[in-house]
């Protein structure tokens, strides 16, 4: 099982976003920006039908390379620059230390082992990358 203490969050998020930004997607693209270095590679975990986060983090940061990853197939209305995988997350069809930074939003109360799902997220993340998780249920678990 991961254990969270090991990593350096940038925030768990839940509610509104903080007032500065227009919304999750503004603020999600930034903190990965800050995060990530140019040619990074980072995987977007349950987008599925609201990719646009990914496609904001894409249109703010260029140099990125962007994985989404979903238990349904989903392909439709995805930037060329947007590599879809149907799968798992608990079980992620990705070789171990892939990623630069991984990220789920709204994701954890839709998975059924929730600990298997944050330790396929942690597996295949780079050593130092980044883990960026914004769930209400991570703060509201009932």
């Amino acid at each position: 099982m991961v254990n969270l203490r090991e990593f350096e969050p940038l925030r768990i998020a839940a509610g509104k976003p903080p007032a500065e930004f227009s919304g999750w997607s503004a603020y999600l693209s930034q903190k990965m920006g800050e995060a990530l270095a140019d040619g990074s590679t980072f995987l977007d975990v349950g987008g599925g039908f609201n990719t646009g986060h990914t496609k904001r983090i894409l249109e703010d940061n260029p140099s990125f390379t962007a994985h989404c990853v979903d238990l349904l197939d989903r392909r439709e209305n995805i930037p060329s620059n947007l590599i879809y995988t149907q799968g798992d997350a608990c079980s992620l069809p990705f070789k171990t230390e892939t990623f630069d930074g991984v990220y789920s939003k709204s994701f954890f109360s839709h998975v059924w082992d929730q600990d298997l799902a944050l330790d396929e997220q942690a597996r295949i993340l780079k050593e130092g990358g980044t883990l960026l998780l914004m769930d209400e249920s991570l703060l509201n678990p009932e």
